[in-house]
């Protein structure tokens, strides 16, 4: 996985180009028709409670050889950074495969790239309209909400994420930081947090750290009182 420090106090977790790249809908360069990124979207090592199927898993769509060929320059374009020539080539995949999800997310990541916010965001919708279980157009399009201040809307993103799988980690680490950073709802920024934890093979020390700093605020210290 990859940080991007946010602000001065947080680092959002992003998937680096190599695990964010299927053809049919969610993450992970394992294969071209399934999978997902971080944790395989399986979250393997989690001991708490046995973790649910990733939604996207269930619904795989076959893929053509001249797709998966097409999809394979795209994705040599992108981990290059050539991003005009991976637009121009996953433009032509959308438009021989409309139906499928994955190089709809990687335009729009393209774009974003490329600093054209608005095209991105259109390309992400349509991710989201090809595929409803596609978890990372959500979250990517939740960063370009907050990104744009728009928090309420990235909130939304965020849990409908959660509501195609509420085991998809990332989305509850990103929900907490949203909730940290930018909304000042420190409760929902513990239970998210938490959240995410619970799902990790082995606790995350960045986030251990931050749920640490939470249990120091006056909000928190005051519903630890209530408890006791």
């Amino acid at each position: 996985m990859i940080w991007i420090k946010d602000q001065a106090r947080r680092w959002i977790l992003v998937l680096p180009l190599s695990m964010v790249l299927p053809l049919s809908g969610c993450s992970a360069f394992h294969s071209l028709s399934g999978g997902a990124p971080v944790e395989q979207h399986s979250i393997a090592g989690a001991t708490d409670a046995a973790v649910s199927v990733n939604p996207y898993l269930l619904d795989r769509k076959p893929v053509s050889k001249r797709a998966r060929q097409q999809f394979d320059q795209a994705l040599e374009a992108m981990r290059l950074k050539q991003w005009s020539r991976a637009e121009s080539t996953l433009k032509l995949l959308n438009a021989d495969f409309p139906e499928l999800s994955g190089p709809w997310l990687n335009l729009g990541i393209t774009y974003i790239a490329l600093e054209r916010p608005e095209q991105a965001e259109a390309a992400l919708q349509r991710a989201i309209t090809v595929n409803p279980n596609n978890l990372d157009a959500y979250n990517q399009l939740a960063a370009l909400r907050r990104q744009d201040g728009d928090f309420r809307s990235a909130e939304k993103l965020y849990q409908q994420a959660l509501e195609v799988w509420p085991d998809h980690a990332p989305s509850h680490l990103n929900l907490g930081i949203l909730y940290d950073v930018y909304l000042g709802e420190l409760l929902k920024a513990d239970e998210h947090y938490r959240a995410y934890q619970a799902l990790q093979p082995e606790p995350d020390k960045r986030v251990a750290g931050w749920l640490l700093d939470l249990q120091r605020q006056p909000v928190m210290m005051a519903r630890a009182g209530e408890g006791s």
